[in-house]
């Protein structure tokens, strides 16, 4: 038993030595998260409750706190689930939504399922959604339209009520419906596909078709259908005529001039319609009811919020001193208006233009003196939402954070605008008791809250300016309508800017950096008719330009162009590569030297493009009299392409050369004209798993000659890889064995295989040159391992020297980063005994499956909800390495792979160690002298 006891007390020390964590204090010191829901499409705020509910273009339903604008709860949907309307039931507090997958109804507070129930077959279309307040038996009723399909259900439980199949032998195969819910029953518009037919119905609140009406049109219509009672509204396909139908007409569309363009919107009123121009700035609400009148001004249009007595909607327009929110009775055809209050709001960014609010949801309530009150939820153009209400801009969620698609570290200005509060003596002992009594959970709660005060005062990791570690950092992002910098210290927004509503940006490069600290880097938006170069530091605009062609590829130049003491860098822009056998080529900016550097470095030039869908890779070369792209291979696939990749240009490299632990070498394959191209069957196909293989090739990019071919029998996509240094990793899913698997591949350079350490030492550096027309023999190295979890993105770690191992970031299918280092997927994991050679190269014993340890979770407790892309960049310090994870929220950490070798923790107790030593002295003094006084008195005996 003693024995026993001891093995398990041994047991237990060895798992405290190996284990890692977080201190729950130490969450957000390095790190910050910012949750986002996207742009809002539909709203309803609670008359009763501080209850916000919304549904997202980014395909999520949610409830917000409508007194700060905090997400109570949200749910996403899947890509292939899209969201179509949200409505909300006061009676019973419950959110029902609709989608491709079904109706469901969630609890208002908590965000729980109370029910669903699935719709069958997909529709050609979104459906409609709507409450009948006043059911048979007394409750609200759920109304929806899905295809052509009128259904009523229970708000209780999700059962049916009735269903009514609408004009199944009158109409074609439908475009678009839509509905509109009256006090005894609903009416329905259906729009025929390719046709220019709209039927009209409607329906009892018992499901009874109580009228049928199908109007003809010469105009050819758009799909922006419209109902309003039994008034049916369309607008033609330019958009600059709204045409209107009603039940008992001569069986024609009546068509009415507005005036608007294609982004025009029109919506439902009491009174009838209303048509509102959308040319980017305040236009004209047309009102379409017993005549045709204007409203000047509007931007934004309401819908409708009220009984039969009384049917308010909510305008917005901008005046000298604001914006005017004002509140119209839509029962009579001139709008009175009832209610209107101005508000100091503006939709734009830190610089650049101002915006405009686009739309408008609102809310009534009842006021602590029984009168009534108002607020309205306004969403910029931007996507930025704000609750107006009482005078006051409330709160204020820029939700066009919940768009991004690229991302760019930068290093922050040099000259500091603030220094960092510096502690006398006292108060740093102060700080390092309270540190160690917090360590020991011996503080109470005002100490703790004291603490952090304090090491808020101390950091520096909030300033806007550049450090000496490479750890401050500006992120700048580029959403669908605005681009951003954010600090990585504490991600608030530095600068924003709006981008061009006509035509906004999609791509975003360095554009310039500059070698002195006091110089701005420059970066570069790219749209498909023009660029804009804007100063990282600050936002403003350096430059405009208009391109001749639209483009496909970018292609950021090898070399960069000296101007003063900045690097310049040049982008080739390809039109789209179906448009000609020989595409057009774009040189930006075309300024003085950059054509020559173009014909110096014309051999490094080499651009591939892969046709996924239709499974080719073509490559080619550049004519620089012509400016435009010379077919020269092509390589064609039995499947399609699921993944093409090449290695970053900007990975840092610390050694050519891999010396293993029996002192051999391995030359690692550095080509930059190297690419990895995944092929095989996307997820959901429906081939059986014997026939079917996903195939990974290594290409070179020059000359198109397959370097490496890798065959994975019975798999398929989704396929994630990462491609950095000398190796390829990739995640897919095998049907032969039912899980998903990771797979490695390492390259190196075979034609050195007798030189060895001591010859790489002292042999003279020859220069030597490596061809693609003449490849060097490779050497590939390659395992597998299963993982647990499929997942959405891959990213790896990049440090300054590239020394530290590198970890390979995952992003999970929930969401969550995982870190894992390289050494798990390394070919060479020893399978059977650990020779003394493994041990010293760290080598790690094989296994099957690949360990995810809960405390490796770079994003901790944290969900990035629609995660789809991980960023990483070094610091200035070998150990670090930033990493920014975004999707509809953002995610940012500083990482450390190796531990933090070459620096101290900011809470370093350096108090206690000074006191340490000093202490240590005056015992070695004190100690000394009583050695002499004891020596001295022995000798006297």
């Amino acid at each position: 038993m003693p024995a026993e006891s001891l093995c398990t007390t041994l047991f237990l020390l060895c798992l405290l030595t190996a284990a890692s964590g977080l201190f729950e204090d130490q969450q957000g010191k390095n790190d910050w998260y910012k949750g986002s829901i996207g742009r809002v499409f539909t709203a309803s705020l609670h008359s009763k409750k501080a209850r916000l509910s919304v549904g997202t273009d980014a395909n999520i339903v949610a409830t917000l706190n409508l007194r700060d604008g905090d997400i109570l709860w949200r749910r996403e949907f899947g890509a292939d689930d899209v969201l179509s309307g949200v409505v909300v039931v006061e009676k019973t507090s419950t959110v029902i939504s609709l989608s491709g997958g079904g109706v469901r109804a969630w609890d208002q507070l908590h965000g729980g399922l109370v029910w669903e129930r699935p719709l069958g077959s997909a529709a050609s279309y979104n459906g409609s959604l709507g409450i009948l307040s006043d059911g048979g038996d007394g409750e609200p009723i759920v109304v929806l339209l899905y295809g052509r399909v009128l259904k009523a259900l229970d708000v209780v439980d999700g059962e049916d009520l009735w269903s009514v199949n609408l004009l199944k032998e009158k109409i074609g195969p439908l475009e678009t419906g839509s509905i509109s819910i009256r006090s005894d029953g609903v009416d329905v518009g259906l729009l025929e596909k390719g046709t220019g037919r709209v039927g009209l119905v409607s329906v009892s609140d018992m499901g009874i078709v109580e009228k049928e009406h199908i109007f003809e049109s010469q105009a050819g219509l758009s799909k922006h259908l419209v109902m309003s009672g039994a008034v049916v509204g369309i607008t033609t396909t330019d958009g600059s005529e709204l045409c209107i139908g009603v039940h008992d007409s001569n069986g024609e569309l009546n068509c009415h001039d507005t005036g608007m363009v294609e982004n025009g919107e029109i919506y439902a009123s009491g009174c009838g319609l209303v048509a509102l121009s959308a040319n980017g700035e305040p236009g004209f609400a047309h009102i379409f009811a017993n005549g045709h009148h204007k409203l000047k001004g509007v931007t934004a249009l309401s819908a409708i919020v009220g009984d039969e007595e009384k049917q308010l909607a909510a305008t917005i327009q901008y005046s000298d001193e604001g914006l005017l929110l004002s509140i119209v009775d839509t029962l009579s055809s001139e709008l009175p208006q009832v209610h209107s209050e101005t508000f100091k709001f503006e939709v734009k960014g830190t610089v650049g233009r101002v915006g405009i609010v686009d739309q408008v949801f609102l809310g009534v309530y009842a006021r602590k003196d029984n009168t009534v009150g108002y607020r309205a939820l306004v969403i910029g153009e931007n996507g930025a939402m704000a609750l107006l209400q009482q005078g006051q801009v409330v709160w204020k969620r820029e939700e066009g954070l919940a768009s991004l698609q690229a991302s760019i570290f930068i290093d922050p200005p040099a000259s500091a605008t603030a220094d960092v509060e510096k502690l006398d003596m006292m108060q740093k002992i102060k700080n390092q008791i309270l540190m160690t009594k917090i360590q020991f959970n011996l503080h109470t709660e005002e100490e703790q809250s004291l603490y952090k005060a304090q090491a808020a005062k101390m950091s520096g990791h909030t300033l806007n300016s550049r450090d000496s570690n490479g750890i401050r950092k500006l992120i700048v992002v580029l959403g669908a309508s605005q681009v951003y910098a954010l600090h990585s210290g504490d991600g608030r927004i530095i600068w924003s800017r709006l981008l061009n509503r006509d035509a906004p940006a999609t791509r975003m490069f360095l554009w310039r950096y500059s070698h002195n600290l006091q110089g701005a880097p420059w970066i570069v938006l790219l749209s498909q008719s023009a660029y804009s170069v804007l100063d990282a530091h600050t936002g403003a605009l350096i430059e405009h330009h208009s391109l001749p062609e639209k483009f496909e590829k970018v292609i950021p130049f090898p070399k960069v162009l000296k101007v003063g003491d900045s690097d310049q860098h040049l982008f080739l822009l390809v039109e789209p590569f179906d448009k000609s056998a020989s595409p057009k080529v774009t040189l930006i900016p075309d300024v003085s030297g950059a054509r020559s550097i173009l014909k110096d470095a014309l051999d490094e030039i080499h651009v591939w493009h892969a046709d996924k869908p239709g499974g080719t890779l073509k490559g080619y070369g550049l004519d620089v009299g012509t400016m435009t792209l010379l077919e020269q291979w092509t390589l064609a696939f039995h499947s399609p392409i699921l993944a093409a990749l090449s290695r970053d240009p900007s990975d840092a490299v610390h050694s050519h050369v891999k010396v293993l632990g029996d002192r051999t070498l391995k030359f690692k394959y550095l080509n930059p004209n190297t690419v990895m191209i995944a092929s095989g069957l996307a997820d959901g196909s429906s081939s059986v798993a014997e026939d079917s293989e996903l195939s990974i090739h290594i290409i070179d990019t020059v000359t198109g000659r397959i370097l490496h071919r890798q065959i994975h029998p019975a798999a398929r996509g989704p396929v994630h890889a990462v491609f950095s240094q000398h190796w390829v990793v990739y995640h897919y899913f095998s049907m032969q064995n039912g899980r998903f698997e990771t797979s490695t591949l390492e390259m190196y350079d075979a034609s050195h295989k007798d030189v060895d350490i001591f010859g790489l030492m002292f042999a003279k550096n020859e220069g030597e040159t490596i061809s693609s027309h003449e490849p060097a023999p490779l050497e590939i190295l390659s395992s597998t391992h299963f993982m647990a979890t499929p997942l959405k993105a891959m990213g790896v770690t990049r440090t300054s020297r590239g020394i530290t191992t590198q970890h390979v970031l995952f992003g999970t299918v929930a969401d969550q980063v995982y870190s894992m280092d390289k050494r798990f997927l390394d070919p060479r994991r020893p399978r059977g005994k650990i020779t003394a050679e493994a041990r010293e190269e760290r080598l790690i014993p094989f296994q099957e499956n690949l360990p995810m340890y809960p405390t490796k979770f770079a994003t901790q407790n944290r969900h990035i909800v629609g995660l789809k892309h991980i960023e990483s960049s070094p610091t200035g310090l070998e150990s670090g390495s930033h990493i920014f994870a975004y999707g509809i929220d953002l995610f940012y950490t500083r990482v450390q792979p190796e531990k933090a070798f070459d620096s101290l923790e900011e809470d370093f107790a350096f108090a206690f160690l000074v006191l340490t030593i000093v202490g240590m002295l005056v015992g070695a003094v004190v100690m000394h002298h009583m050695v002499k006084r004891s020596k001295l008195a022995q000798k006297w005996k």
